[in-house]
């Protein structure tokens, strides 16, 4: 309702935005100042809409104002900020009215409260919170007088009065229907009723009999009958009153039975005066009997006969009692000592001896109501303590020693009550017990309706139970929980919906927003992290990817522009690069393919030229030396190679004429050859013995000698060759180990030997640049970059910064030095810190004016990685020296 209401809310505050410009028709300014007055002044007393109205017409004054512009700006934000703040207060009131329709009063009371905070004062959150406040009252009076029933009832109940009991418990289902409680306390007192009404059958039985035997005055029958009724009907006053009647007369009579039973037994052992005892105290107790008094007539008439033999029965009898005396037997020790009084009545010692056994009869008397008064306090004591089994048992005793004594029954009956009312208790206490963990079990398993009837089920057998009450309010909760999660499940469902179908459309950043959202309404969710993760991912590779192509394009255009410029190298580096960026592009393949053919051609070109220029050099220097015959033969090869050369063809015109000249020296000149050929042959010198040879076979193209002269030369030749190509491949193998182990002095100084043994071979010169290249590449600190002329012995110091320590381990110095006079000399290169001298090299200058390289591996040297060198001094021994660069390098 509240959300119907806030969406018309917005519709309205956008109509009135949109027809904001229509109601400057009812307002009017005349400049742009009174415009912006007005709307300031409307602005202030909260009217955002005319104020807004004025600020557009100021616009329209003042076209473009930046003030104008930024109040209307304001307007704008602050009536969007007001529908935000009310989209939150009507959030609560939603989320308030779905917990009171749940019954969750608390909760309903929190998001009320929560949106007073948002809007203070709004009268309907607060008659909500009034009518909540009124319902919890309301609910806590009728609990009170529900509780109020239940604890009336069950009084009554336990004092028999059913139909009152009744009553109350009908009281408390009318104000909770719903609740069992009441229905079992009804069926429980109706059930007790009848049970009480069963036992009052049976005790109207009993004391029936009770009547029977109080007819013929049998006390102590009527008496146990009177408490059997008792048993059963407790707390009846009218059969209590007659118990208290009865109870003295049965006492009476207990003890009259006892003297006349224990009389009886007397007399049948002939133990005449202990048994006139008895009789005696029958007697006194009810003197109405007639039967002690005939026993006690028959005994005297026994006596009179035992008379007749006075001293003869007086012994026996003190010897009898004196026996008996020994044995503690002091009834019957008595009556003999009676017996011998009667015979002889001033006898002391009788007398005497009947005394100690009063004693002796009070002092067990006395020992046996102590006994039983301890068993009483010790009965009344673990009743208070509500150990009523134990005090049971004591009481059970105390009847034993007195039977006739009421507070035992009394007592008993009591205990039986309270354990009666405890097993109740229990009984009450395992149910609710029982309930209240079906109850747990259910919540556990989320049944939540489920759960909450069993929990009801609990506080009607426990109302004053606080856990149930609590557990009922939670569930309310979470049922609104659930039902909001519903609502949730349903948003997240639909942004992630809409999520899937943006990613699959490749809309990342729409994606993501609805991503993000989901992730908002349910932030431990897989599924939205892993999409945003994956987006994420996405964005990071396209971002990766626009470098890439970036990168890309920038090295193929200036491959492109080198290619054009006829950089054949810079190009061919810029489309290697652009390919390793992209392998899978053709363009870079065949901007390479087409640069190594341009290269291939030109080193053909080159090597043409080289070998055209060799051919050139070789037919010069033995035109020069008049090996014309040969001579001519390198002249034709060189213009085999360019045909259109005029330099080869001028020398054959010349050679071919000054041959025709000579023919007539012909024979001398190939002796010579010969001559010549076996010289250097002689002295194993094959390269000038196979030219000499081949200037006499050119002479004499018939000659069989120098034919076989050539072929042996060519052959110890080839046998030098091999050897050579074995000594160049060692050292190069040499040089690529230094190189790989990046020990680039032994490196470079291998490479340039390998060049010495085979000088046409170009892969040592090309692996010398590559590790120039990487020095340069690699370079830490420039010593010194300036040309500097030192003298023969002349010492100078160059200073620099420590080279970082990371580094210092694989440093190089690279060095490029002139020989000013062409003398082979040595140059003294030392390092140190501050005054102090750590080390140093040697360089050796080789003989010729030419500008050298130099590579030293100086981080190998303890000093130079353990030290922090500052300056390097140079000092060439006896020549002077040009040095253009001292460089520091780093290797990996």
């Amino acid at each position: 309702m509240h959300r119907a209401f806030y969406k018309l809310f917005l519709y309205c505050f956008m109509t009135t935005l949109l027809l904001s410009s229509q109601l400057i028709m009812g307002q009017t300014a005349r400049t742009y100042h009174e415009a912006m007055q007005k709307g300031k002044a409307e602005l202030a007393q909260g009217k955002l809409i005319d104020a807004k109205a004025y600020f557009l017409m100021a616009l329209q004054m003042k076209p473009g104002d930046s003030l104008a512009n930024a109040q209307i700006k304001a307007v704008v934000n602050t009536l969007k900020k007001e529908g935000e703040h009310k989209e939150v207060y009507y959030q609560w009131l939603d989320q308030g009215d779905a917990f009171l329709n749940n019954g969750a009063l608390d909760a309903a009371r929190q998001a009320y409260e929560k949106a007073l905070n948002v809007l203070p004062g709004d009268p309907y959150a607060i008659g909500k919170i009034k009518q909540i406040d009124a319902l919890k009252q309301a609910q806590k009076d009728k609990l009170q007088a529900y509780n109020d029933f239940i604890s009336k009832g069950d009084l009554l109940l336990q004092n028999h009065q059913f139909s009152p009991a009744l009553f109350a418990f009908k009281k408390a289902d009318s104000l909770y229907p719903d609740k069992k409680l009441p229905k079992i306390k009804i069926q429980a007192t109706l059930q007790r009723q009848k049970e009480y009404q069963q036992k009052t059958k049976r005790a109207e039985l009993h004391i029936n009999k009770a009547k029977q035997y109080l007819l013929i005055k049998d006390y102590l029958s009527a008496l146990k009958e009177l408490y059997k009724a008792d048993s059963l009907i407790p707390d009846n006053l009218s059969l209590q009153s007659r118990i208290s009647q009865i109870a003295p007369l049965a006492q009476k009579q207990s003890k009259y039975n006892q003297w006349i039973q224990e009389g009886d037994q007397l007399y049948l052992t002939k133990n005449f005066m202990a048994a006139r005892m008895k009789y005696q105290q029958a007697v006194r107790v009810w003197p109405e009997q007639t039967y002690p008094g005939d026993m006690i007539s028959r005994i005297d008439a026994r006596l009179q006969q035992q008379r007749a033999h006075l001293e003869e029965n007086y012994r026996k009898a003190v010897h009898q009692a004196d026996s008996l005396f020994r044995q503690s037997d002091w009834e019957n020790a008595r009556a003999e000592y009676n017996l011998a009084l009667n015979l002889k009545p001033d006898e002391v010692y009788p007398k005497n001896q009947i005394q100690a056994i009063d004693k002796a009869l009070l002092a067990q008397k006395a020992k046996q109501m102590a006994l039983y008064a301890g068993i009483i306090r010790r009965g009344d004591s673990l009743f208070n303590l509500k150990q009523f089994m134990t005090s049971r048992k004591l009481f059970q005793m105390a009847q034993e020693l007195k039977p006739t004594d009421p507070y035992p029954p009394k007592r008993l009956k009591e205990i039986d009550a309270k354990l009666e009312l405890f097993r109740a208790a229990e009984r009450l206490n395992t149910q609710y017990k029982q309930v209240i963990a079906t109850a747990d079990s259910l919540y556990h398993l989320q049944r939540l309706n489920e759960a909450m009837g069993q929990y009801n089920r609990a506080l009607e057998l426990k109302p004053s139970e606080e856990y149930p009450q609590s557990q009922i309010d939670l569930i309310k909760k979470e049922l609104v929980a659930i039902k909001n999660q519903k609502v949730n499940d349903e948003k997240y469902a639909l942004q992630m919906q809409k999520g899937t179908a943006l990613f699959d459309q490749s809309k990342w950043n729409e994606a993501l927003t609805a991503f993000q959202k989901a992730l908002a309404i349910k932030p431990g969710e897989k599924s939205p992290s892993d999409y945003i993760r994956r987006i994420d991912s996405i964005q990071q590779q396209l971002v990766m990817q626009h470098n890439l192509d970036s990168t890309y394009r920038k090295f193929f255009a200036e491959g492109s522009q080198q290619l054009n410029l006829k950089k054949y190298q810079q190009a061919l580096l810029s489309f290697e690069e652009a390919q390793k960026l992209k392998p899978a592009e053709p363009a870079p393949g065949q901007k390479i393919t087409e640069i190594k053919n341009i290269l291939a051609e030109i080193k053909r070109t080159a090597a043409l030229n080289e070998q055209y220029q060799v051919l050139i050099s070789a037919g010069d220097s033995l035109l020069k030396e008049k090996h014309y015959e040969l001579s001519l033969q390198k002249y034709q090869e060189a213009l085999k190679l360019k045909p259109g050369e005029p330099y080869p063809q001028n020398k054959i015109s010349q050679i071919n004429t000054t041959l025709i000249q000579l023919a007539k020296e012909k024979e001398q000149r190939y002796n010579k050859a010969v001559a010549d050929g076996d010289r250097s042959f002689k002295s194993q010198d094959y390269k000038n013995a196979l030219t000499s040879y081949q200037t006499a076979l050119s002479i004499k193209p018939d000659a069989t000698y120098p034919a076989q002269q050539i072929s042996q030369c060519k052959t110890q030749l080839s046998i030098l060759a091999q050897q050579l190509l074995k000594q160049y491949r060692q050292v190069m193998s040499e040089a690529d180990q230094y190189y790989n182990g990046k020990i680039f002095d032994q490196a470079i100084a291998s490479y340039r030997k390998a060049h010495e043994i085979m000088p046409d071979e170009t892969r040592p010169v090309e692996m010398i640049r590559t590790i120039m290249k990487y020095i340069e590449d690699h370079a830490v600190e420039d010593i010194s970059n300036q040309t500097v002329q030192l003298q023969a012995n002349q010492r100078k110091t160059f200073k620099f910064k420590p080279v970082n320590v990371a580094v210092r381990d694989n440093n190089y110095v690279l060095i490029k030095a002139r020989n000013v006079d062409g003398k082979a000399f040595n140059v003294l290169f030392t390092y140190g810190k501050d005054g102090e001298s750590n080390g140093g090299f040697v360089l050796q200058v080789p003989a010729g004016k030419a500008s050298h390289e130099f590579i030293i591996r100086v981080g190998t040297q303890y000093k130079w990685f353990s030290e922090d060198n500052n300056w390097m001094s140079v000092y060439p021994e006896n020549n002077p020296l040009e040095i253009s660069l001292i460089r520091i390098s780093k290797g990996d």
